[in-house]
């Protein structure tokens, strides 16, 4: 039987099915067309019905259709919106679900470095306060004379020993340009807590030592006599095993000026001194003086710090430390015994200079402010006031620590 023609014949019945062969097309009953790969077909759906092409189908899809009336292979127009559509919802979730991640990530490890800069914080300035104020015969009457020929702006490292405070809005020339506006600043001054060294001998301008010891050259040291009856705070200018001068020469820098080492004052401040004898059995601290205040961050971010600004041994400058990262603010309130076992008062420290009562401090309270390196709420909040005045409006976490520390050196005597 000769095989009818694919563009001269109408299909009335049309049967497609799958054999060893092929793909096998039976019209009207008829083998019509047998193709392994792609079949074009043209069909009617009846017999008056103009010729329609059907469209390119794959023998994966029609191997598997049984047609008694026409079908196509593919997705419609509506249905390729609904899977965009659908994707696109599924990717902007996926992405509002990694921001929030991220963002809590952030905010926890944020968290976890404002909590360890407060323990440093408290760590290191309860140790410091607690320290204040350290060495033989302070509080109990000594006269002291101060005979170190320091500038002006660098006053604040010689003096009593104990703490001095500074408010918000006064501070030393010499570390008020590095301190942020608006935070209060504190100086503890001391005696080392080791290294003295024992006298056993004493001439104008020589101290014979009992044994060689670490001075140097340009060294701070403050002299106790052994009845707590007088000290002196002078600088070393030369060191030769058990010896040390100390004079006007001008050897070590800023020098002293003057070899008196009696009575009370500052020879720079014109105060007049006397002479004195110091016997065997005094001792010789070195000086420690050391400044805390908040100031930038020293890593370029433009963020707070804690700054530790501390007399260099061995020199008369002092070298400023970023000591603990994320503290903002910081508020000093100082506890004044007025009367001996009576209640404390705790005051500012220009309250506490007003009434020039910086020898009764017998405690301080410390409130800290810290925040955060980066911002981390998804958007500004209010974060209430701290030390009187209005916190700003904005992203970064902040936390509050408080804390109280008795003045060890002090408070017993």
């Amino acid at each position: 039987m000769a095989r009818r023609s694919l563009n001269s014949t109408r299909c009335v019945s049309l049967t497609i099915r799958q054999s060893s062969k092929g793909i096998v097309r039976h019209c009207n009953g008829e083998l019509n067309k047998v193709a392994k790969d792609v079949l074009y077909i043209p069909y009617d759906v009846r017999p008056s019905s103009r010729t329609r092409p059907l469209a390119l189908c794959p023998p994966a899809c029609c191997a598997t259709a049984r047609l008694s009336t026409p079908r196509y292979c593919g997705v419609t127009l509506l249905e390729l919106l609904l899977a965009v559509t659908l994707s696109a919802l599924l990717v902007l979730l996926s992405l509002s679900l990694g921001v929030a991640s991220y963002r809590g990530l952030l905010w926890l490890r944020e968290d976890a470095a404002l909590q360890a800069s407060a323990r440093q914080a408290a760590l290191l300035l309860g140790r410091e306060l607690r320290t204040a104020g350290h060495g033989p015969c302070w509080g109990v009457g000594a006269a002291q004379a101060d005979i170190v020929d320091v500038v002006p702006a660098r006053n604040w490292l010689f003096g009593n020993p104990g703490v001095e405070g500074y408010g918000a809005h006064t501070a030393p020339v010499a570390f008020a340009a590095a301190r942020r506006s608006g935070s209060d600043s504190l100086v503890v001054r001391r005696g080392a807590v080791t290294g003295f060294s024992s006298l056993i001998a004493h001439d104008t301008g020589t101290i014979t030592l009992s044994e060689p010891g670490v001075w140097r050259g340009g060294d701070v040291a403050l002299l106790v006599d052994a009845d707590c009856a007088q000290s002196t705070l002078l600088q070393v200018e030369q060191s030769q095993g058990e010896q040390l001068r100390y004079g006007t020469s001008g050897v070590a820098v800023p020098g002293n000026c003057s070899v008196a080492v009696g009575g009370g004052g500052r020879c720079r401040d014109g105060d007049s001194l006397a002479s004195h004898h110091y016997t065997a059995g005094a001792r010789l601290w070195p000086w420690y003086a050391a400044a805390w205040y908040i100031g930038n961050s020293s890593h370029g971010d433009d963020a707070p710090a804690l700054y530790r600004e501390q007399l260099v041994r061995g020199g008369s400058f002092s070298r400023a430390v970023e000591v603990v990262h994320g503290i903002e603010d910081m508020r000093l309130h100082y506890g004044l015994e007025l009367m001996v076992g009576g209640d404390r008062r705790y005051a500012t420290a220009d309250e506490v200079t007003t009434l020039e009562a910086w020898p009764l401090v017998r405690s301080v309270r410390v409130a800290l402010l810290l925040r955060s390196r980066r911002p981390v709420q998804a958007t500004p909040i209010s974060q209430g006031h701290f030390g009187g005045r209005q916190l700003p409006y904005d992203r970064y976490l902040r936390r509050r620590l408080e804390l109280q520390v008795a003045l060890r050196n002090v408070a017993l005597r």
